[in-house]
């Protein structure tokens, strides 16, 4: 009877394989599956370590960003920033996008475009976004590009007003579906918002949705320019 391999988060050094003359029977493979398993759970493992790692040291980028802002601000240079992804959203519409195991946010329905709207926990405190620029990785295996191709924004929240503005949007503009299904940036330029210390940020996603759409749409990340205001 089938069993399930009770996967262990370790390196296995070698993997051995069974030898013309060795008995051909389930025992003789599976330590070969098992040594696979092993090393697949152990790089899902330290992906996710990586990417821990990797928001942590962000933060304290951006702190030591803040800082310099803070004390020389007629610096007239611009400073593009990469954005944390918080692996908890603000807004998953019908569920329709979940964390993978490598801690990114995938696309998993698409009846509808399902937004996704992700909290900028660690957003700067002044300065003008003059650009911005999305990661996304939709995968291959359509037969055309997305009836509803996906829409990227930047939004700013004042919780004193209670409103919500909406500071760029932008479609995905690739021309063809290789161009689509190839790892891809979008990219938006010539924005002029000056940032708001009272106001919270956040980005949010529309996904693939009618003809040729299917699930697998992995959103990377983020990175936003902003230059110092004068």
């Amino acid at each position: 009877m089938a069993h399930a391999l009770t996967e262990s988060s370790t390196f296995t050094a070698s993997v051995t394989v069974p030898d013309d003359g060795d008995v051909r029977n389930a025992a003789s493979v599976e330590t070969a599956f098992q040594a696979l398993a092993n090393r697949t759970k152990w790089l899902t493992d330290q992906r996710t370590s990586d990417n821990a790692t990797l928001a942590t040291g962000l933060g304290i980028m951006n702190a030591a960003i803040d800082a310099i802002e803070a004390l020389t601000p007629g610096i007239a240079t611009s400073l593009t920033r990469a954005v944390s992804i918080p692996g908890a959203a603000i807004v998953n519409t019908n569920t329709r996008w979940a964390l993978n195991a490598s801690g990114d946010w995938e696309q998993t329905g698409i009846l509808s475009s399902g937004t996704l709207e992700l909290p900028l926990a660690d957003f700067p405190k002044s300065g003008r976004i003059s650009g911005i620029s999305y990661r996304v990785a939709p995968g291959t295996g359509r037969g055309g590009l997305p009836g509803g191709m996906p829409v990227y924004k930047l939004l700013q929240y004042d919780a004193f007003t209670d409103t919500t503005t909406i500071i760029s949007s932008v479609t995905d503009s690739s021309a063809s579906v290789g161009a689509y299904e190839a790892a891809h940036t979008q990219a938006v330029t010539g924005l002029t918002h000056n940032i708001s210390a009272t106001s919270t940020y956040s980005l949010l996603i529309e996904g693939e949705w009618s003809t040729n759409a299917q699930i697998g749409l992995v959103f990377r990340g983020a990175r936003i320019t902003i230059v110092p205001v004068p």
